[in-house]
């Protein structure tokens, strides 16, 4: 076992000395990297009608799908946004309710007859309800990258090459049996055919 981990490691040394002239490429690797910056960033992603769509898509909600052409997929885009945010501000509202008479009980109040009588339970109502409202607040956020992730995609998809030459189709074929001595018997199948040019 020695002997071939030896001899595996004197073959990826030894690579150097068997090679032919070496290049120095340091020039051309310089000016590579300074044409690569300029492709690398946050706003080349933008770049385009894909990336216009991401960014119409990221600024105001669905108007990526709009700006797509996808008007009824906008109009579900902004009634899902419309009802993560009023969730969200909705729970935001409880919690802020719930802190205030954590609050007041914790400063000595008199406890309501529809609140928690004590403090730990005011505090305990008022951890559950800003962990929900922090929940709500990340699916929003969630909801939203995916409808900009959506429109992005969808614009790609845009000119995608749907023709006559890659199709399928459900049909009902005779089927050969080799068991039953060449009998043919009908089945429903898929069949999937793709021409290529």
């Amino acid at each position: 076992m020695r002997f071939v981990a030896f001899i595996i490691l004197y073959l990826l040394c030894s690579t150097q000395g068997v090679c032919q002239e070496t290049v120095d490429t340091s020039v051309v690797e310089s000016i590579d990297s300074i044409q690569d910056k300029k492709d690398i960033g946050l706003l080349y992603m933008f770049k385009g009608d894909p990336g216009r769509a991401a960014l119409l898509s990221l600024l105001v909600p669905s108007g990526g799908q709009f700006y797509n052409k996808k008007i009824v997929k906008g109009i579900l885009v902004i009634g899902a946004e419309a009802a993560a945010i009023s969730t969200a501000l909705y729970f935001n509202r409880e919690y802020n309710s719930a802190q205030e008479y954590y609050l007041y009980l914790l400063n000595g109040g008199t406890p309501l007859p529809d609140r928690p009588f004590t403090v730990n339970s005011a505090r305990e109502v008022r951890n559950d309800t800003r962990q929900i409202r922090e929940y709500m607040w990340f699916g929003y956020g969630v909801l939203h990258l995916v409808t900009v992730i959506d429109a992005f995609v969808d614009r790609h998809l845009m000119t995608f090459d749907v023709s006559e030459d890659l199709t399928m189709q459900f049909k009902n074929q005779p089927l050969i049996s080799p068991v039953l001595s060449g009998l043919q018997t009908h089945t429903f199948g898929l069949s999937f055919t793709m021409t290529l040019d």
